[in-house]
Parts: C-alpha cells; sequence; structure tokens
C-alpha cells in the first residue's frame, strides 16, 4: 500500500489571533530560562483536533468524504489564553496556549473520533487537551514556581476564537510553514 504523507485534523487560527499568539510566544521565551529547539512558525499555530498520521490516498479520501456528511454541527466560540505545557513543569518538553474545552468542541471531537476510527486510524488513549503549542522540543534551562508565575501573569487577557471550520493538514517537515492545508470541512 501506498502512503501518501502524514496527516491532522485542526481548527485554523485567523493572522489576526496568530498575531496575538506570536507575541505571547515571543514574550513568554523573554521571561523564561528555557531554550526550545522548535518555535512554532506564525503559519503553523493551529488547534489540533486529531493526529492521523500516515495514510494512503484511498484512506484520506473515504475519511474526507465521511467528514463531509458531519451532520448537526453548527459554529461555536473557544476561549484562548494561560499557558500550559507537556511534560515535566521544571524542564516542560512543550509550551502551550490553553483552549477552553467545551461541549462543542466534545462533540466535534468524538464525532471526527468515530468516523476516523472506523476508517482505521488509531482511537486516542489519552485524554483530549486543546491547546496551541508555542514551543518544543526542550533543549536546556529550567523552570520554578516564580518563573510559572511570571508567565501565567504575562497572559493577562482571553481570546476568543469562532470555530466554523476545521481541516486536514499534510505535515511537510522540511517546508516553512510545515503544515499545508488540503481540505476545509465547513460546520453548518
Amino acid at each position: 500500500m501506498v502512503y501518501d504523507s502524514h496527516y491532522f485534523l485542526a481548527i485554523s487560527i485567523p493572522d489576526q489571533l496568530k498575531l496575538w499568539v506570536k507575541e505571547q510566544q515571543q514574550q513568554l521565551l523573554q521571561l523564561s530560562k528555557l531554550s526550545y529547539k522548535h518555535h512554532v512558525d506564525f503559519a503553523d499555530f493551529h488547534i489540533t483536533i486529531k493526529f492521523l498520521g500516515p495514510a494512503s490516498i484511498q484512506k484520506k479520501q473515504r475519511m474526507i468524504n465521511q467528514l463531509q456528511q458531519l451532520k448537526n454541527n453548527e459554529s461555536f466560540h473557544l476561549s484562548i489564553g494561560s499557558i500550559g505545557h507537556f511534560g515535566s513543569p521544571t524542564q516542560p518538553r512543550v509550551l502551550w496556549l490553553r483552549v477552553a474545552l467545551n461541549n462543542h468542541l466534545i462533540d466535534l471531537f468524538q464525532q471526527i473520533e468515530s468516523i476516523t476510527e472506523k476508517i482505521g486510524f488509531p482511537k486516542e488513549n489519552k485524554f483530549y487537551q486543546p491547546h496551541i503549542t508555542l514551543v518544543k522540543k526542550w533543549r536546556t534551562g529550567h523552570l520554578d514556581q516564580q518563573d510559572w508565575n511570571r508567565m501565567n501573569k504575562q497572559i493577562n487577557e482571553k481570546q476568543l476564537l469562532t470555530v466554523d471550520t476545521f481541516k486536514l493538514y499534510q505535515i511537510e517537515p522540511n517546508e516553512k510553514p510545515m503544515y499545508k492545508s488540503i481540505q476545509k470541512f465547513k460546520l453548518l
């Protein structure tokens, strides 16, 4: 079987909100004592719904056809703000902005999970934590509670995002930006 590439489904972020996210990324890095190998590019900011991994062209097309049939979904709002992390709080491997989980997003995630699982994509084994990744692949430095307090104080406002679509992205690791939108799905 021929595999086309690696894919994921995500909510895109408008440029105006990306500017705010980029500003938070830069200010947080100035406040922290951490160094990271990968700073997410402005064009690549997004909210992942489901990482799919590799897929054959046929499997990808079956998924697209099924996702275009999603029903009873309407646009909704997401609140974005506060800093979060994956990994140790003293040496977090990923820093991100929290996206508040709400019933609309949970419902969309569950519908997508059901469709993709039936097509043969593995089901998520962990709790869904929506976020916008800022930096990843920790290199050096340590954080203490004062550092976290300073960083959390930095993000003193929430941003609101209206979600009326989600997209299928192809990962192109040697390109900038490295995420290419290949299919858009409209929420009714």
